[in-house]
């Protein structure tokens, strides 16, 4: 009984809420020494309108602490009434902003951040599209919203596609709405452009050159400190993937559907992140949302033992010795 007792402290909120504070306080210190490398990305969809290019590291900073913030509050919201992953739900919000956190470019404003609410609104509503049409209407135009701001999310598409029609059903009917919902975000934004700028094609020019940067599977290793928290992150992401995924048949309906989601999007969005090496540092934001959820669940579980405990200690050790690295 003691042994299952034991690293408790490991998902405290008071723990990961000071670990929460000092990762913050630091990231702002490495933005700051970083932001003349990693200049914000460009977002065709904001061309002309708003100069991503131009931001200053502390507007960058301060956007993408706001997006962090309000992604952690819709996690929360959406974890307590659905997910249900971690005890208390608290726990995988405070994960989501450690892990957001861990890359030193992490404060550096990208589309993937921008994308990640709406990803995350669309994964829940596609739990309760049988309630009406509408939740088709919004789980849909969501995630097709989001791929306007990173067109790499595209390749979730038919993920949220599949499983918004799964839970209601699929009739033709269902089928037209979601396609319709699908076309309707890039329909105004060509529009829009056409409209204001006459220059519609920004937009289908991003996306081919976004695709055409497909290249050999690569994860970037920056040291060896580095090097062993990816391999930490990895083992941890193999495991709590092959728990949960165990667990998922004794859960309730929802929450099991909500797991199997959130596992499916998790997996994809890494794979998409390995062959897209220059999305790496913003995409980890997107992989953060579910990863987080199942980490949570994965060691919180009141199955888990202390050795999950413990591997969880490790890596926020790790992460902490990462971050004192590029620091000194």
């Amino acid at each position: 009984m003691r042994g299952t007792a034991r690293y408790r402290f490991v998902y405290s909120p008071i723990f990961l809420g000071l670990y929460v504070i000092l990762m913050l306080v630091s990231s702002v210190r490495l933005n700051v020494l970083n932001f003349d490398k990693l200049k914000p990305e460009t977002l065709p969809i904001l061309s002309k309108i708003f100069n991503t290019e131009s931001l200053t590291s502390d507007l960058s900073a301060l956007i993408v602490i706001g997006l962090i913030l309000l992604t952690s509050a819709l996690l929360f919201f959406f974890n307590s009434r659905v997910f249900n992953c971690g005890n208390p739900s608290l726990i995988a919000p405070l994960m989501f902003m450690i892990f957001v956190l861990t890359p030193p470019s992490a404060l550096i404003f990208t589309g993937s951040i921008v994308a990640a609410p709406l990803v995350l609104t669309s994964i829940y509503i596609s739990l309760f599209t049988k309630d009406n049409d509408r939740n088709i209407v919004f789980s849909v135009f969501l995630v097709s919203a989001a791929t306007l701001f990173d067109f790499h999310l595209l390749v979730i598409v038919p993920l949220v596609f599949y499983y918004s029609l799964q839970s209601s059903s699929f009739e033709l009917r269902n089928i037209v709405i979601a396609l319709l919902m699908l076309a309707l975000p890039y329909v105004f934004a060509l529009s829009a452009r056409h409209l204001f700028f006459g220059d519609s094609g920004i937009i289908f020019d991003g996306v081919v050159n976004d695709f055409k940067r497909i290249s050999a599977p690569v994860i970037r290793v920056d040291s060896v400190a580095g090097g062993i928290l990816i391999l930490s992150f990895v083992l941890i992401f193999w495991r709590s993937i092959i728990m949960v995924g165990k667990l998922s048949g004794t859960y309730k309906i929802l929450k099991s559907a909500a797991v199997s989601r959130n596992i499916s999007f998790l997996i994809v969005l890494s794979v998409v992140s390995v062959l897209y090496p220059a999305v790496q540092p913003g995409f980890f934001f997107l992989i953060s949302i579910p990863f987080s959820l199942i980490v949570s669940e994965y060691v919180t579980h009141e199955s888990t033992t202390s050795n999950r405990r413990v591997e969880f200690l490790v890596l926020l050790i790790l992460i902490a010795m990462s971050r004192l690295s590029v620091l000194i």
